[in-house]
């Protein structure tokens, strides 16, 4: 069952693409995480004794993938639906911090100096923010039908 008044943008981002991405961020915190950390802190050199921060952090994406993909299925309530996106808003924004503070402004809003790994990393996380703001804004939404989602 998925939110049927929920508008389609809104509908892929939360419950198909955020919670594919997650698991895949996943996949490489536990598998690859020297790979990870190259794309998250460029400056960091991986020792073994991280890796139990690495699962942690799997854990915490594993958490958030569900969250979105099974518990966002199951919501008939909108306001329920909404502190839904809130949950996972708040994992959103500290994360972007991080990323600011470990790129620097300067390289965030300079895209001709990103490396690969810093488009997969920016643009993996600010635009989902963005969504989750308009949703919480109501952009799209029509107030008068999302009383109940099913």
């Amino acid at each position: 069952m998925a939110p049927p008044n929920l508008p389609l943008i809104y509908r892929l981002t939360f419950l198909y693409i955020e919670p594919c991405v997650a698991l895949a961020g996943v996949y490489v915190a536990l598998f690859d995480p020297v790979y990870l950390l190259r794309v998250i802190a460029p400056t960091a050199t991986y020792d073994a004794s991280m890796r139990m921060l690495f699962e942690q952090l799997a854990g915490s994406w594993l958490t958030l993938s569900f969250v979105l993909a099974v518990l966002g299925r199951q919501v008939t309530d909108w306001r329920i639906f909404r502190l839904v996106v809130m949950t996972v808003l708040v994992s959103d924004v500290a994360n972007c911090i991080s990323i600011v503070r470990t790129l620097g402004m300067g390289t965030i809003l300079d895209a001709k100096v990103w490396r690969l790994d810093d488009w997969v990393n920016v643009v993996s996380s600010f635009p989902p923010v963005v969504v989750k703001v308009a949703l919480l804004m109501g952009v799209g939404i029509d107030e008068g039908k999302m009383g109940k989602l099913a």
